[in-house]
């Protein structure tokens, strides 16, 4: 199974899964705090009735969104790459159609650093 995570939208994790990067089932999830992303997939695996060895490959989206939210999904995602040996992209767009095959053509080992739109504002450091 493949996974693309998008976790860009404030209040939102969207969870999309396929067995071969054709069909892919897409899954809601209402994010209140940072927690939320693993509660999310716990719940993704649950629904889809799929193992956690049976995880593939895991691409996420970047390039938008909170900065905290995309470093957290990235951080995961790698995690996940990490512990099951499996390769991990980042996807700038929202075209599902050539995931699995850059997935399938990416090293194991190869990890995936958060992409920016902007420099990040936090506490109000960067603010004038």
């Amino acid at each position: 199974m493949f996974f693309f995570v998008n976790n860009t939208t404030t209040d939102k994790i969207v969870f999309f899964v396929s067995e071969d990067g054709k069909d892919w089932r897409e899954h809601n999830f209402d994010s209140e705090n940072e927690g939320d992303l693993e509660k999310s997939f716990e719940k993704v695996l649950q629904i889809e009735k799929i193992k956690l060895g049976d995880v593939e490959g895991m691409a996420v989206r970047v390039g938008v969104g909170r900065f905290t939210a995309t470093r957290l999904a990235c951080t995961f995602a790698n995690v996940l790459a990490y512990s099951l040996q499996i390769p991990v992209i980042a996807v700038e767009g929202d075209d599902l159609g050539e995931i699995v095959k850059k997935l399938k053509n990416t090293q194991i080992g190869q990890y995936i650093s958060a992409v920016y739109s902007a420099e990040p504002r936090i506490g109000g450091i960067n603010d004038k």
